[in-house]
């Protein structure tokens, strides 16, 4: 039989064309699967609360008797996520700006209808959650299922200085902080001179969030008045001489502010830092 390339090309295009088709059917059927699973769950499970206009639904557990979150604060709530089938795959306490859009939609919708103390399980729409294109453990189009609590709101400044205070009343130190809010602890005092502007310094350090926890250690060099560090580091550093220990406390508006630093320090943290300045030159 003689081999038609030319029929071969045709056969072999309409078969692709084909497949396309056929697998485009079959990811615009998806939307339309999502809807009769979540129509399916609400029915097994007899869940006759309407959804709020967005899509939502709400269902409360346990009502609040405290505040309800507001613009420009934070809040920190417990969460576990579900699948439809009602196999759990995240979970966690966490703290994050409300209402910024820093988390799904629907999480900032839910609190909103909450206080303090509540609880609630919410059942949210691919559109309110991760949508089309899904991600690492939840697939496109899927129906996820929310249990929350709602523990707490503050005002992320406040919040701080609450938690500062309290350090300072758990270790008893009776230091006055310095003009621009720094708590500088000398431990060991060195000698010569203090490291003055142009001067380069070398730091031993290791930093520490108020709870304990070491983020950060090691030994750098900086070039004093050059803005190559945190403020509240260069600060306490101008009071040391060479061969001298301190602790540092800084308040974050002379560490990393409101916006915290490449996911490792979170935004209005102060930090605890223990340096010991080994050289200057």
């Amino acid at each position: 039989m003689k081999f038609n390339k030319i029929s071969f090309q045709i056969g072999l295009f309409a078969f692709v064309l084909l497949f396309t088709i056929v697998g485009c059917e079959k990811e615009d059927e998806r939307p339309q699967n999502e809807i009769v699973a979540r129509e399916k769950y609400l029915a097994d499970n007899n869940i006759t609360v309407a959804p709020t206009a967005s899509g939502l639904y709400y269902i409360e557990t346990l009502a609040g008797t405290g505040v309800a979150p507001d613009t420009n604060q934070y809040v920190k709530i417990v969460y576990e996520v579900f699948y439809l089938s009602g196999e759990s795959f995240d979970g966690d306490t966490v703290d994050f700006a409300y209402a910024v859009g820093v988390v799904i939609p629907a999480l900032d919708e839910a609190l909103s209808y909450m206080k303090t103390g509540g609880k609630a399980t919410i059942i949210v729409p691919s559109n309110l959650a991760f949508g089309a294109a899904g991600n690492d453990y939840v697939p496109p189009y899927t129906t996820l299922i929310y249990k929350i609590e709602l523990l707490e709101t503050y005002f992320p400044d406040e919040k701080e200085i609450e938690l500062r205070n309290q350090y300072i009343i758990d270790n008893n130190i009776t230091v006055a902080p310095t003009s621009t809010g720094l708590y500088y602890i000398e431990t060991l005092e060195g000698t010569g001179d203090l490291p003055t502007a142009s001067k380069i310094v070398e730091v031993k350090y290791k930093g520490f969030f108020l709870n304990g926890e070491v983020f950060d250690s090691g030994t750098l060099e900086f070039t004093m008045g050059a803005g190559q560090i945190i403020k509240g580091f260069e600060e306490g550093i101008g009071y040391m001489k060479k061969g001298g220990k301190a602790t540092l406390i800084i308040p974050s508006d002379l560490a990393y502010g409101a916006t915290g630093s490449q996911g490792v320090i979170p935004p209005y943290t102060t930090l605890v830092f223990e340096v010991e300045l080994i050289n200057i030159r």
